[in-house]
């Protein structure tokens, strides 16, 4: 799985640990180097990169709450809740954005969006404000920070949208007067996720500029949007050709209704005969 795969592939590179060389490892100016140094280096790091993908091999075989990565039920379409043993998940998620905004390449071919969870509770407004005051005091305490709101539901009716938004911008604005919103560009973003009766709490930089942290989006090149904006304009340039034809359409369709009319006044006219014989008649 695409999101399994992606998040032990960069959580293994920041758990693994880079070598140093101490000073008697660095080589005097015209010495080489010593071979049998550098290859025992390389072992090191190979025999770590082997025992960590074996230990997460060897998760599939151990219970749930003892892997790093455990896929839990949502109970939404298209929405798969991780769980992981990871201590920070934004710094992870983060570093698999930044990843892929410098190199262009697309890692996963079946996951949209990868956004980390720092705070879960019941949907109700006192348990939002109550798990939203951590990250207040973490993010919004000592400088100010420009921010934004972003509110998505799913299965669920559950919190009004005006009021958590509402609730959440007065307590960061109390915290920090410093503290400013900003729509357009905000340093950090405050996401409130709505799953059913459970809501999800991150707070997430740059968030414009990673795409809403869309993972497609954020791997396309220039030529990648400028080649969707032509296909754009020439479906535009076919619907408009539609349009055209809608409305020649639409006037055979009016020539019909003028044709029903008259049919309805003959009818009308013949049930006029109708009477005036049955009159002549008496």
């Amino acid at each position: 799985m695409d999101v399994w795969k992606l998040s032990a592939y960069f959580s293994l590179q920041a758990e693994t640990p880079q070598p140093k060389r101490s000073e008697k490892e660095v080589p005097e100016p015209g010495r080489k180097p010593d071979k049998g140094a550098s290859g025992s280096e390389e072992d090191d790091i190979s025999e770590s990169l082997n025992k960590e993908l074996g230990s997460l091999k060897a998760q599939v075989t151990t219970r749930p709450h003892q892997r790093k990565f455990q896929i839990l039920e949502s109970g939404a379409a298209n929405f798969l809740f991780i769980q992981t043993t990871v201590p920070d998940p934004l710094l992870l998620v983060t570093k698999i954005m930044e990843d892929v905004y410098q190199t262009k390449k697309q890692k996963a071919r079946f996951m949209q969006r990868l956004l980390p969870v720092e705070a879960t509770c019941k949907a109700n407004i006192e348990d939002v404000r109550a798990a939203f005051e951590p990250l207040l005091e973490k993010y919004f305490a000592k400088e100010g920070k420009t921010f934004s709101i972003i509110f998505e539901k799913r299965n669920s009716h559950a919190l009004d949208r005006t009021k958590v938004i509402e609730d959440l911008a007065e307590m960061v604005a109390l915290k920090n007067t410093a503290n400013r919103a900003d729509l357009k560009q905000p340093q950090l973003a405050i996401l409130v996720e709505v799953v059913r009766n459970m809501c999800l709490l991150s707070v997430l930089p740059n968030y414009y500029m990673y795409k809403k942290y869309n993972l497609f989006e954020l791997s396309q090149t220039e030529q990648d949007k400028k080649s969707d904006e032509d296909i754009v304009s020439t479906e535009a340039g076919v619907v408009y050709t539609e349009a055209g034809v809608v409305s020649t359409e639409a006037d055979v369709v009016s020539s019909e209704a003028d044709v029903v009319s008259t049919e309805a006044a003959d009818n009308i006219a013949a049930n006029g005969d109708k009477k005036e014989t049955h009159l002549e008649k008496d």
